[in-house]
């Protein structure tokens, strides 16, 4: 999908049209966009839990693992795990391809903000069976800005359609 607007508005447009209100999400945070995703998410009414570290580091694998057996514990079911992979703000660079994949082995979609690691890192969306990866326009894309860039796998569309209401902002 490509629309007038910023990155934010591919945040926004995947945390509305994913997330419903009581939905478990993950925050794998690596810095100020990390930060907005956890706003984003908290404002939908999900329930969110972030895995923070110092600026700069990345929230290891474990630490994920670790938040899905807590929502499971806890009788919830995680309904996207979210990461960006690589934070401007901090230059953290998260691996993408373990985060997918323990997604989809709890069931989970993965969502990414490619925020300014898009044409600049690897990324395998098909490969590593990852469900959204969005972006902007002006990173390292390096086109003018005012686009939001987003890519949905079908269980991404699947889990859009399957909403019990209407998106809501």
């Amino acid at each position: 999908f490509a629309v007038p607007g910023s990155g934010t508005t591919a945040m926004e447009m995947a945390v509305a049209n994913l997330i419903e209100p009581g939905d478990a999400a993950i925050v794998v945070n690596t810095g100020y966009f990390s930060d907005r995703m956890v706003e984003m998410l908290r404002r939908t009414h999900a329930d969110v839990v972030e895995l923070t570290v110092v600026p700069g580091e990345v929230p290891n694998v474990s630490r994920a693992e670790g938040a899905f057996d807590d929502f499971e514990r806890g009788g919830k079911k995680v309904k996207a795990l979210f990461a960006t992979h690589v934070d401007t703000s901090t230059g953290a660079l998260c691996e993408p391809k373990p985060l997918a994949a323990l997604a989809r082995a709890r069931g989970a979609l993965s969502v990414f903000d490619g925020v300014c690691a898009t044409a600049a890192e690897r990324f395998e969306m098909d490969a590593w069976d990852a469900d959204v990866y969005l972006t902007a326009s002006q990173k390292a894309i390096g086109l003018p800005s005012g686009l939001a860039l987003l890519v949905a796998s079908e269980r991404a569309l699947a889990a859009r359609d399957a909403r019990t209401a209407p998106p809501v902002l």
